[in-house]
Protein backbone atom coordinates (compact mmCIF):
# COMPACT_ATOMS: atom_id res chain seq x y z
CA UNK A 1 0.00 0.00 0.00
CA UNK A 2 2.86 2.39 0.85
CA UNK A 3 4.51 1.77 -2.54
CA UNK A 4 1.24 2.45 -4.32
CA UNK A 5 0.80 5.77 -2.52
CA UNK A 6 4.36 6.81 -3.41
CA UNK A 7 3.68 6.09 -7.07
CA UNK A 8 0.47 8.11 -7.05
CA UNK A 9 2.22 11.03 -5.35
CA UNK A 10 5.03 11.14 -7.92
CA UNK A 11 2.64 11.24 -10.87
CA UNK A 12 0.30 13.73 -9.19
CA UNK A 13 3.13 16.19 -8.57
CA UNK A 14 3.99 16.19 -12.26
CA UNK A 15 0.41 16.31 -13.47
CA UNK A 16 -0.50 19.64 -11.88
CA UNK A 17 2.07 21.54 -13.90
CA UNK A 18 1.24 23.83 -16.83
CA UNK A 19 4.57 24.72 -17.92
CA UNK A 20 13.98 27.11 -16.35
CA UNK A 21 16.49 29.83 -17.09
CA UNK A 22 19.25 29.54 -19.71
CA UNK A 23 22.17 31.78 -20.59
CA UNK A 24 21.49 31.20 -24.28
CA UNK A 25 18.60 33.14 -25.81
CA UNK A 26 17.06 31.23 -28.70
CA UNK A 27 13.67 32.89 -28.32
CA UNK A 28 11.39 34.07 -31.08
CA UNK A 29 10.51 37.74 -31.43
CA UNK A 30 8.59 39.06 -28.44
CA UNK A 31 5.33 40.63 -29.53
CA UNK A 32 4.25 41.67 -26.06
CA UNK A 33 1.18 39.45 -25.95
CA UNK A 34 -0.42 39.21 -22.52
CA UNK A 35 -2.34 36.24 -21.21
CA UNK A 36 -5.97 37.17 -20.63
CA UNK A 37 -7.69 33.87 -19.77
CA UNK A 38 -7.17 30.11 -19.60
CA UNK A 39 -9.79 27.39 -19.52
CA UNK A 40 -8.75 23.96 -18.24
CA UNK A 41 -11.06 20.98 -18.61
CA UNK A 42 -10.51 17.76 -16.65
CA UNK A 43 -10.00 15.12 -17.85
CA UNK A 44 -10.82 16.59 -21.29
CA UNK A 45 -13.15 19.17 -22.83
CA UNK A 46 -15.63 16.58 -24.07
CA UNK A 47 -17.55 15.19 -21.11
CA UNK A 48 -15.46 17.12 -18.58
CA UNK A 49 -16.02 16.74 -14.85
CA UNK A 50 -14.45 20.07 -13.83
CA UNK A 51 -13.67 23.33 -15.62
CA UNK A 52 -11.14 25.80 -14.23
CA UNK A 53 -11.36 29.35 -15.60
CA UNK A 54 -8.47 31.69 -14.75
CA UNK A 55 -8.15 35.40 -15.59
CA UNK A 56 -4.86 37.30 -15.74
CA UNK A 57 -3.52 40.83 -15.69
CA UNK A 58 0.04 41.51 -16.86
CA UNK A 59 0.47 37.71 -17.12
CA UNK A 60 -0.34 37.23 -13.42
CA UNK A 61 -3.44 35.56 -12.01
CA UNK A 62 -6.18 37.80 -10.69
CA UNK A 63 -8.87 35.15 -10.12
CA UNK A 64 -9.66 31.53 -10.87
CA UNK A 65 -12.93 29.69 -10.53
CA UNK A 66 -13.66 25.96 -10.59
CA UNK A 67 -17.01 24.73 -11.95
CA UNK A 68 -18.51 21.25 -11.95
CA UNK A 69 -19.95 19.66 -15.10
CA UNK A 70 -23.29 21.35 -14.42
CA UNK A 71 -21.68 24.80 -14.54
CA UNK A 72 -21.99 25.36 -10.79
CA UNK A 73 -19.12 27.16 -9.07
CA UNK A 74 -17.44 24.93 -6.46
CA UNK A 75 -14.32 26.92 -5.55
CA UNK A 76 -12.87 30.35 -6.25
CA UNK A 77 -9.64 32.26 -5.59
CA UNK A 78 -8.86 35.97 -5.86
CA UNK A 79 -5.30 37.33 -6.10
CA UNK A 80 -4.23 40.83 -5.07
CA UNK A 81 -0.73 42.29 -5.02
CA UNK A 82 1.35 45.14 -3.71
CA UNK A 83 5.02 45.84 -4.39
CA UNK A 84 6.02 43.35 -1.67
CA UNK A 85 3.04 41.02 -1.11
CA UNK A 86 0.60 38.71 -2.80
CA UNK A 87 -2.66 37.79 -1.05
CA UNK A 88 -4.92 34.92 -2.06
CA UNK A 89 -8.50 34.77 -0.80
CA UNK A 90 -10.27 31.40 -1.25
CA UNK A 91 -14.04 30.92 -1.32
CA UNK A 92 -16.26 27.83 -1.22
CA UNK A 93 -19.32 26.93 -3.32
CA UNK A 94 -21.47 29.20 -1.13
CA UNK A 95 -19.06 32.05 -1.90
CA UNK A 96 -18.00 32.19 1.76
CA UNK A 97 -14.39 33.05 2.58
CA UNK A 98 -12.61 29.90 3.80
CA UNK A 99 -8.97 30.99 3.86
CA UNK A 100 -6.50 33.80 3.21
CA UNK A 101 -2.78 33.45 2.51
CA UNK A 102 -0.32 36.35 2.45
CA UNK A 103 3.03 35.93 0.70
CA UNK A 104 5.69 38.53 1.48
CA UNK A 105 8.77 39.20 -0.69
CA UNK A 106 11.94 41.22 -0.25
CA UNK A 107 13.19 43.83 -2.70
CA UNK A 108 14.80 41.07 -4.81
CA UNK A 109 11.43 39.26 -5.09
CA UNK A 110 12.61 36.43 -2.82
CA UNK A 111 9.88 34.88 -0.70
CA UNK A 112 10.39 35.73 2.99
CA UNK A 113 7.12 34.96 4.79
CA UNK A 114 3.93 32.97 4.26
CA UNK A 115 1.05 33.60 6.68
CA UNK A 116 -2.17 31.57 6.44
CA UNK A 117 -5.54 32.47 7.98
CA UNK A 118 -8.91 30.74 8.19
CA UNK A 119 -12.23 32.23 7.15
CA UNK A 120 -12.52 34.01 10.50
CA UNK A 121 -9.14 35.71 9.92
CA UNK A 122 -7.39 33.68 12.63
CA UNK A 123 -3.75 32.83 11.93
CA UNK A 124 -3.40 29.08 11.27
CA UNK A 125 0.17 28.79 9.99
CA UNK A 126 3.26 31.00 9.67
CA UNK A 127 6.45 30.28 7.73
CA UNK A 128 9.70 32.26 7.54
CA UNK A 129 12.50 31.94 4.98
CA UNK A 130 16.04 32.91 6.06
CA UNK A 131 18.76 33.44 3.44
CA UNK A 132 22.43 32.87 4.35
CA UNK A 133 24.92 32.58 1.47
CA UNK A 134 23.95 29.53 -0.58
CA UNK A 135 21.63 28.24 2.13
CA UNK A 136 17.92 28.96 2.52
CA UNK A 137 16.22 27.86 5.73
CA UNK A 138 12.48 27.38 6.07
CA UNK A 139 11.07 27.71 9.60
CA UNK A 140 7.62 27.19 11.04
CA UNK A 141 6.71 29.90 13.58
CA UNK A 142 4.45 28.95 16.46
CA UNK A 143 3.91 30.58 19.85
CA UNK A 144 6.91 32.81 19.32
CA UNK A 145 9.37 30.00 18.60
CA UNK A 146 10.82 28.80 15.31
CA UNK A 147 11.17 25.17 14.17
CA UNK A 148 13.42 24.36 11.21
CA UNK A 149 11.51 22.42 8.55
CA UNK A 150 13.69 22.42 5.44
CA UNK A 151 17.16 23.43 4.26
CA UNK A 152 17.53 24.43 0.60
CA UNK A 153 20.80 25.12 -1.21
CA UNK A 154 21.51 27.16 -4.34
CA UNK A 155 24.20 26.56 -6.96
CA UNK A 156 26.70 29.01 -8.46
CA UNK A 157 23.93 30.45 -10.66
CA UNK A 158 21.69 31.11 -7.65
CA UNK A 159 19.23 28.35 -8.58
CA UNK A 160 17.89 25.98 -5.92
CA UNK A 161 19.28 22.49 -6.47
CA UNK A 162 18.92 20.72 -3.10
CA UNK A 163 16.09 20.27 -0.61
CA UNK A 164 16.70 18.46 2.71
CA UNK A 165 14.00 17.88 5.28
CA UNK A 166 14.98 18.70 8.86
CA UNK A 167 12.16 16.41 10.00
CA UNK A 168 12.95 13.07 8.36
CA UNK A 169 16.18 13.76 6.43
CA UNK A 170 14.63 13.17 3.00
CA UNK A 171 16.88 14.75 0.37
CA UNK A 172 16.05 15.79 -3.19
CA UNK A 173 18.70 16.90 -5.69
CA UNK A 174 17.97 18.73 -8.94
CA UNK A 175 20.51 18.51 -11.78
CA UNK A 176 20.89 21.35 -14.31
CA UNK A 177 22.36 21.65 -17.79
CA UNK A 178 23.11 25.27 -18.73
CA UNK A 179 20.60 26.37 -16.08
CA UNK A 180 17.91 24.05 -17.43
CA UNK A 181 16.68 21.42 -14.94
CA UNK A 182 17.17 18.00 -16.48
CA UNK A 183 16.33 15.52 -13.72
CA UNK A 184 15.31 15.22 -10.09
CA UNK A 185 16.76 12.55 -7.77
CA UNK A 186 14.49 11.83 -4.81
CA UNK A 187 16.27 9.28 -2.63
CA UNK A 188 17.15 7.15 -5.67
CA UNK A 189 13.90 7.78 -7.57
CA UNK A 190 15.11 9.66 -10.67
CA UNK A 191 12.72 11.71 -12.80
CA UNK A 192 14.16 13.12 -16.08
CA UNK A 193 12.52 16.22 -17.57
CA UNK A 194 12.12 17.19 -21.22
CA UNK A 195 11.38 20.69 -22.55
CA UNK A 196 10.47 22.27 -25.85
CA UNK A 197 13.59 23.79 -27.50
CA UNK A 198 12.70 27.49 -27.67
CA UNK A 199 12.64 29.78 -24.65
CA UNK A 200 9.39 31.36 -23.58
CA UNK A 201 8.74 34.88 -24.93
CA UNK A 202 10.57 37.60 -23.02
CA UNK A 203 7.54 38.88 -21.10
CA UNK A 204 6.80 35.39 -19.70
CA UNK A 205 10.28 34.74 -18.30
CA UNK A 206 11.25 34.72 -14.64
CA UNK A 207 14.38 35.74 -12.79
CA UNK A 208 16.38 33.16 -10.80
CA UNK A 209 14.72 34.35 -7.57
CA UNK A 210 11.26 34.00 -9.08
CA UNK A 211 12.12 30.51 -10.34
CA UNK A 212 13.35 29.54 -6.89
CA UNK A 213 10.12 30.71 -5.25
CA UNK A 214 8.22 27.88 -6.92
CA UNK A 215 10.52 25.35 -5.25
CA UNK A 216 10.59 27.12 -1.90
CA UNK A 217 6.82 27.44 -1.69
CA UNK A 218 5.99 23.87 -2.71
CA UNK A 219 8.75 21.32 -3.37
CA UNK A 220 12.00 21.26 -5.35
CA UNK A 221 10.23 19.41 -8.16
CA UNK A 222 8.33 22.56 -9.03
CA UNK A 223 11.26 24.46 -10.51
CA UNK A 224 9.91 23.27 -13.84
CA UNK A 225 6.73 25.25 -13.17
CA UNK A 226 8.48 28.59 -13.25
CA UNK A 227 11.50 28.06 -15.51
CA UNK A 228 11.90 29.80 -18.84
CA UNK A 229 11.32 26.85 -21.15
CA UNK A 230 8.04 25.06 -21.78
CA UNK A 231 7.75 21.66 -20.12
CA UNK A 232 7.20 18.77 -22.56
CA UNK A 233 7.25 15.66 -20.37
CA UNK A 234 8.24 14.22 -17.01
CA UNK A 235 9.53 10.65 -17.02
CA UNK A 236 9.06 8.13 -14.22
CA UNK A 237 11.20 5.16 -15.37
CA UNK A 238 10.82 3.40 -12.01
CA UNK A 239 7.05 3.34 -12.66
CA UNK A 240 7.16 2.66 -16.42
CA UNK A 241 5.27 5.93 -16.70
CA UNK A 242 5.50 9.35 -18.33
CA UNK A 243 3.37 12.51 -18.07
CA UNK A 244 3.14 14.38 -21.38
CA UNK A 245 2.38 18.08 -21.90
CA UNK A 246 1.56 18.36 -25.60
CA UNK A 247 1.40 22.03 -26.55
CA UNK A 248 0.27 23.99 -29.57
CA UNK A 249 2.01 27.35 -30.14
CA UNK A 250 1.25 30.42 -32.22
CA UNK A 251 3.87 31.92 -34.54
CA UNK A 252 5.41 33.90 -31.65
CA UNK A 253 5.87 30.87 -29.37
CA UNK A 254 2.94 31.54 -27.03
CA UNK A 255 0.91 28.49 -25.97
CA UNK A 256 -2.60 28.30 -27.37
CA UNK A 257 -3.50 24.76 -26.29
CA UNK A 258 -2.13 22.08 -23.97
CA UNK A 259 -3.17 18.46 -23.57
CA UNK A 260 -1.85 16.71 -20.48
CA UNK A 261 -1.95 12.94 -20.26
CA UNK A 262 -0.06 10.08 -18.68
CA UNK A 263 1.12 6.81 -20.21
CA UNK A 264 1.68 4.04 -17.68
CA UNK A 265 2.47 0.52 -18.80
CA UNK A 266 1.34 1.46 -22.30
CA UNK A 267 -2.06 2.72 -21.10
CA UNK A 268 -3.04 6.34 -21.83
CA UNK A 269 -5.02 8.38 -19.30
CA UNK A 270 -6.21 11.92 -19.99
CA UNK A 271 -5.52 14.46 -17.26
CA UNK A 272 -6.61 17.79 -18.73
CA UNK A 273 -7.04 19.99 -21.81
CA UNK A 274 -6.34 23.71 -21.55
CA UNK A 275 -6.96 26.66 -23.88
CA UNK A 276 -5.04 29.96 -23.70
CA UNK A 277 -6.37 33.38 -24.76
CA UNK A 278 -4.29 36.57 -25.13
CA UNK A 279 -4.59 40.33 -25.38
CA UNK A 280 -2.02 42.01 -27.61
Amino acid sequence: MKTKLIKIAFVALAAISFSCTSDSDNSTQDTGMFLNKTEEFSPQQSGYTTRLVTYYQNNKKVCDTTFNNSGVMTFRKEYTRTSSTQTIHSYNAQNALISKTIYTYDSSKRITNVDSYNGQNALTDARVYVYSGNDIYLYKVQNGSQTLLTNFKTNANNLVYLQESAIDGNTKTLSYNNNLPIELDNEGYVMPYEFYPNMKPQNLRNTANEINNAALLVVLDHVYLSCNYYLKKVNFPFLDSVVNYEKTFNSDNYITFQKTYSVTGGVNSNISEAFYYYNE
